[in-house]
């Protein structure tokens, strides 16, 4: 091979892979611009529909929360304060201690004055040995499971078993939910009765005014890295999830907030313990048991802030957070890959699952490899430097538009930033592309690498923000 030849094969692969990226980039502009048209229409919903009065004539489902804990005492109290704060009619709340081997069952026992109470299973989904069933006496809708270790998917699971209610709804015990969050999040299960799921905006709480554990006042942290990881919330909430809803085409959502309808996740086999991303695992098999089984259902996204939480200021445990999203959403997504091109799988399978498996596996080796190949080809005058110029521009100017198009579409929503962060926010936005989006690439591919590699041991009760 001539060296004339062998520069043009490589370039070739770098209009290949910039293609690619526009393709993409577009594909993003896209999505906000379908998020922007769905967050309008709900803003004028919500000032069309009041939320109380549709529960009181519809008549309010009653719902319980799930919250796995494992050695997290303070962290116990602080959530269960918040979620007896909670406005909603008929709510219970359910600790799972998944076999904490500290002191949180005696703080528990000793704050909540709890009692053992006779609770029968209504299902016998898989989960290790529930121990006992405590009913507090301070608060008679307060009810806590103490069981052996099993992971978060497996107490979810012992949760499930004694959950009497038609809804139910799964989030970590590091998360503050808003108060009126189960308000909201009902509304689509009254209005269309085949909803299996809902989710909602999960909020960066870093640097809020906070008043006894609310969200009073939302600012901007001073914290460059924090403010990266505001980005990536707004981006995904705000853009991937609801056009993803706008399009009835949601594949993933959140286990900080989601609210299923028990039956059917008890029918679909309940969570899986075997999946570190349980609520991202638990949603692809819906879809898929929905589709196999025919029947008919709806994933919904409610664009308003339902939960906040606080995220690090530390890159090693920004990296660890990543990579453990990255492997359980690679795991999930190959565990379910009979929904690719499958009979009846409708547009999810044939153009959804296949691009997110595309853009999961793939995207971040080819976007690194055109960086690394450019950047050679530059210095070895193979790639001549407009081609260079114009890939660059592509990967991060363009890549940065639906980050500064994201932080505008959070305007539409609730609880908004003052004018002067807003501003900073923005700038952040531009300032992304700039080393943090390509050290996220890197982590990708290292999170990718693990799934296929062996004795990969995990934590089992990690959450997953996203």
């Amino acid at each position: 091979m001539t060296s004339l030849s062998f520069s043009w094969g490589i370039q070739a692969v770098v209009w290949g892979i910039m293609l690619y990226l526009l393709a993409g980039h577009t594909l993003a502009l896209g999505a906000c611009l379908i998020s922007f048209r769905a967050l309008r229409h709900y803003a004028r919903r919500l000032k069309s529909i009041n939320i109380e009065s549709l529960l009181q004539a519809a008549g309010a489902p009653p719902i319980s929360i799930l919250v796995p804990v494992h050695n997290a005492p303070e962290e116990s109290l602080k959530c269960i304060e918040q979620l007896l704060k909670l406005r909603y009619p008929e709510l219970d709340i359910m600790i799972i201690n998944d076999g904490s081997n500290d002191h949180t069952l005696e703080t528990l026992q000793k704050q909540l004055q709890l009692q053992p109470t006779p609770r029968f299973p209504v299902s016998e989904l898989p989960s290790q040995p529930v121990k006992t069933v405590y009913q507090s006496q301070k608060h008679a809708r307060l009810w806590v499971i103490d069981k052996e270790r099993g992971g978060m998917a497996d107490a979810l699971n012992a949760g499930l078993n004694f959950c009497q209610t038609p809804l139910f709804c799964s989030t970590y015990v590091t998360m503050l939910l808003e108060r009126n969050a189960l308000l909201r999040a009902v509304r689509p299960f009254l209005e269309n009765a085949a909803t299996a799921a809902v989710s909602g905006i999960v909020r960066v709480r870093n640097g809020c005014l906070m008043d006894q554990g609310d969200v009073k006042e939302v600012l901007l942290p001073p914290q460059h890295l924090v403010r990266m990881q505001i980005l990536e919330h707004l981006r995904f909430f705000l853009v991937s999830y609801t056009a993803g809803s706008s399009i009835r085409s949601l594949l993933l959502v959140s286990g900080a907030f989601a609210v299923f309808r028990r039956a059917l996740v008890v029918e679909a086999g309940g969570y899986d313990a075997r999946f570190q991303g349980e609520t991202p695992e638990l949603l692809l098999r819906l879809h898929r048991f929905c589709r196999e089984s025919g029947k008919a259902y709806h994933v919904d996204f409610i664009p308003d802030p339902m939960a906040w939480h606080e995220c690090p200021n530390d890159l090693a445990e920004v990296r660890e957070n990543r990579m453990r999203w990255q492997q359980a959403v690679s795991k999930a997504l190959l565990h379910h890959r009979a929904l690719l091109w499958s009979k009846g799988s409708g547009r999810i399978g044939w153009l959804i699952y296949p691009m997110l498996l595309f853009t999961e596996f793939w995207e971040p080796f080819l976007e690194l490899g055109g960086y690394f190949l450019v950047l050679l080809g530059t210095l070895l005058g193979w790639v001549p430097p407009l081609l260079a110029l114009a890939f660059f521009l592509v990967a991060l100017l363009m890549g940065s538009a639906p980050s500064a198009l994201a932080v505008a579409l959070g305007e539409l929503t609730p609880r908004r930033y003052q004018d002067e962060d807003l501003r900073q926010l923005l700038r952040t936005a531009w300032l992304e592309y700039l080393g943090y989006h390509q050290l996220r690439t890197l982590w990708r591919i290292q999170a990718i690498w693990g799934v296929f590699s062996k004795n990969k041991q995990e934590n089992r009760h990690q959450s997953l923000e996203f």
